[in-house]
C-alpha cells in the first residue's frame, strides 16, 4: 500500500491478503455482536475514514492510529468497507 495517510503523513507498507480481510471481518462481527460494540468506525463528513484521532467519546471500531499519534497500524485498511460488510 502506497500513500496511506495517517495523521497527515503518507505511509507505504505491505498490503493485506484476502484471507486476512475475511478473518478480520468475521472477528469484528463476532466481537461487536458479543460485546455490543457499535458497528461503526470514525468517518469524515465526506464518508471517508477519519485517519486522525477518533472524536472524543466515539464508540465503535478503531485502529491504533485513532488513539495514538505514534502508531500507524493498520493504515490502508478499508475499515469503512469492513464495517459495511458486518452490517454497520
Amino acid at each position: 500500500i502506497t500513500g496511506a495517510d495517517v495523521h497527515g503523513k503518507k505511509r507505504t507498507h505491505l498490503g493485506f491478503y484476502d484471507a486476512q480481510i475475511r478473518s478480520l471481518t468475521a472477528l469484528l462481527k463476532a466481537l461487536c455482536e458479543h460485546y455490543g460494540v457499535p458497528k461503526a468506525c470514525p468517518i469524515m463528513p465526506d464518508g471517508k475514514l477519519n485517519t486522525g484521532f477518533a472524536p472524543k467519546g466515539f464508540l465503535g471500531i478503531l485502529c491504533h492510529y485513532h488513539v495514538r499519534r505514534d502508531k500507524y497500524d493498520v493504515s490502508g485498511l478499508d475499515l469503512v468497507k469492513i464495517v459495511k460488510d458486518i452490517g454497520g
